[in-house]
């Protein structure tokens, strides 16, 4: 967020939402293809950026760098069959940042803290302390986000504290 000038930036709330969708949506990809799209788009490949970053302009971003990772795949598949071969070094370096890839993410896998499970742990102990409108706010994002299904009763258990 830091290298991007904008008047409104992307909340916990949307990082997580967007931490969902990665999982979900796009399993096979891995977090150097996020990196090298955020920073993509940090340099303006992808347009111009109008004062949000938000969900859909993140996942818009994403969508533009697996398109152009598929035309480089198909371009690479030409190539391949006209009998065009890749340098060996060049090739030994794919295969090496590939192997790096996979290690990170199965490093990460076994390491990783779900920052939004503590954060809703965290509200959940919170609920009896904020005033309506927090509540307010809280219930109409999770319901916005679908939290009902990652955390069942937690919208009825807002409404309890509500009134």
């Amino acid at each position: 967020m830091e290298l991007f000038n904008i008047k409104f930036r992307i909340s916990d709330v949307q990082i997580s939402f967007l931490v969902d969708c990665f999982l979900e949506d796009f399993k096979s990809e891995t977090l150097a293809d996020l990196g090298l799209c955020l920073n993509n788009a940090a340099k303006g490949k992808y347009g111009t950026i109008y004062n949000v970053i938000d969900p859909p302009t993140v996942l818009s971003w994403f969508r533009s760098h697996l398109e152009e990772k598929s035309q480089a795949r198909e371009q690479q598949k030409k190539a391949a069959s006209f009998g065009v071969d890749t340098h060996p070094k060049i090739l030994e370096a794919m295969k090496g940042a590939i192997n790096k890839a996979e290690t990170k993410r199965e490093e990460a896998k076994g390491t990783r803290i779900n920052t939004r499970d503590q954060h809703i742990k965290q509200l959940r102990a919170n609920f009896e302390k904020m005033d309506q409108e927090t509540l307010e706010h809280y219930k109409k994002e999770f319901n916005k986000y679908c939290y009902e299904r990652l955390y069942p009763g937690i919208i009825n258990e807002i409404e309890q504290y509500i009134n």
